[in-house]
């Protein structure tokens, strides 16, 4: 297994191996990570131009409507 994931990881796309004994163990390790590189990445919404944001607003309002 080693061999393999020395061969096959790169810088873009790492194996990481995380311990499998414990579940619990292996769930925190792995939000962990993503939270971790999540962080890296610093996601964000789009912005939206002035016309996508009217038609969200009539979309919203269509929405309440209907409740």
């Amino acid at each position: 297994y080693e061999e393999a994931c020395n061969e096959t990881a790169t810088e873009y796309a790492p194996w990481i191996i995380v311990p499998a004994d414990f579940k619990w163990c292996t769930r925190v390790t792995v939000a962990h990570l993503l939270v971790k590189k999540l962080e890296e990445m610093k996601p964000a919404y789009p912005s939206l131009s002035s016309a996508g944001e009217e038609q969200l607003k009539k979309a919203r309002k269509l929405l309440m409507k209907e409740t």
